[in-house]
Parts: C-alpha cells; structure tokens; sequence
C-alpha cells in the first residue's frame, strides 16, 4: 500500500491498521462495529511509546515533563538535532515521535521523510513555533499524523 503524496509504500501492519479504519478513521469497535467498546478494548494496553525530538533544551525537558507525567504516555529517548533524531527513531522504534521543524543538522522534515523512507511504524507529529505554506503543504504530502504549534 502506498502513503499518501509519497513514493514509498506504508510498512505492512500500519497498511492493515489504515485499511481497517472507518471512513472517519475510528477503528470498528464492539461485535457490529457499532462504536460500543468491546471487551478487548476495555484491557489496559501499554504506555504509547515516544521520542522527543526538539532543538531548544527548555521546550524539549518541558515537553518530556508534560508528555512524561501522563500514564498513557512513556518517553523512550530524546534528540537535539536531525541526526540524532533519525537514531533514536531507528533504536527505539516509538509509536510517536515529537519533532520539532527547524532542527540543526537536519530539518524536522527530512527526519520525517527518512522515518517513512525507512519503512518505521512511527507515526510523526510536529511541533515548529511556525510552519509556512510551504513546509504546511510538504507535511501533509508526506503525511505527517499531527501538526502542534508552539503558540502560548
């Protein structure tokens, strides 16, 4: 199955989750796939599993902080820049990672593009202090999950 807008195919069981979502994107849920939760819904699952990629020290402890005290979240590693982003990617395999846009070394969305290059089961969200048209429409082309802008 290919991604969206890009020229790599989806690694296999992120293909199987998508063509399992509804046309809103909800999963089927309960015997009908009536939205009533079934049982193995209701089973506590693991922590979402993320790595935090952020060039500015106070934003990224912050955000490991926040991200870290919530039970449904467990933080696996954190980045400073590109490189070290696209490593901690490939190590930890998180289900999420965090990334900043206007990373040194390499941009938030080259580590984007070479997370779904690589085949990764990560999904991506960004979080830039602006994103412009642009970078808004490379994004959605390479179908980035999330975009969370640092606007107080």
């Amino acid at each position: 199955m290919w991604h969206r807008g890009c020229s790599h195919p989806l690694p296999e069981d992120m293909a199987q989750r998508e063509s399992a979502m509804s046309p809103v994107g909800c999963p089927p849920s309960g015997p009908f796939g009536s939205g009533t939760p079934s049982h193995s819904q209701l089973v506590p699952r693991e922590p979402i599993r993320l790595v935090i990629a952020e060039g500015h020290q106070i934003v990224r402890l912050g955000l490991e902080r926040f991200l870290g005290s919530i039970e449904d979240f467990t933080v696996v590693a954190t980045a400073t820049d590109g490189p070290e982003s696209l490593a901690a990617v490939r190590a930890h395999r998180p289900d999420v990672v965090v990334l900043d846009i206007r990373l040194s070394g390499k941009s938030g969305l080259e580590v984007a593009c070479d997370i779904l290059k690589a085949g990764l089961p990560t999904r991506i969200v960004l979080v830039p202090e602006a994103i412009d048209d642009r970078e808004s429409l490379e994004a959605f082309r390479l179908g980035i999950h999330g975009v969370l802008l640092k606007e107080m």
